[in-house]
């Protein structure tokens, strides 16, 4: 319906694509981006931690896995690079989110 409107009124192809596909585009493919490199974030460390990763990369799936040998005398080993997992899989999610409501915000604001 927009660039149905846009065709009337004259607009040019690629100003059509600027201002009315894009900003309607934009927000889902931010959101669903941020879950995607959230995703592969996990799924590379359980598939180090399962052992099916490169032996020769340091990774927190790994680091995870080599802990678990002496999770009883030294927990840390297993629980920094746990968390430091969480925070960036959470860290990458907030920000495409925010991303997305920034982008809505200025869409309603105009």
């Amino acid at each position: 319906d927009f660039v149905a409107g846009a065709r009337v009124i004259g607009m040019h192809p690629l100003e059509i694509a600027f201002r009315e596909v894009l900003p309607n585009a934009l927000p889902p493919v931010l959101a669903l981006s941020s879950v995607i490199v959230a995703a592969a974030i996990l799924t590379e460390a359980a598939l180090s931690f399962l052992g099916l990763g490169d032996p020769n990369r340091v990774t927190w799936g790994g680091m995870i896995a080599e802990g678990r040998a002496v999770l009883r005398t030294a927990p840390f080993l297993s629980i920094i690079p746990g968390v430091a997992l969480v925070l960036t899989v959470l860290g990458v999610y907030l920000a495409g989110e925010g991303v997305v409501e920034t982008t809505a915000v200025r869409r309603s604001l105009s």
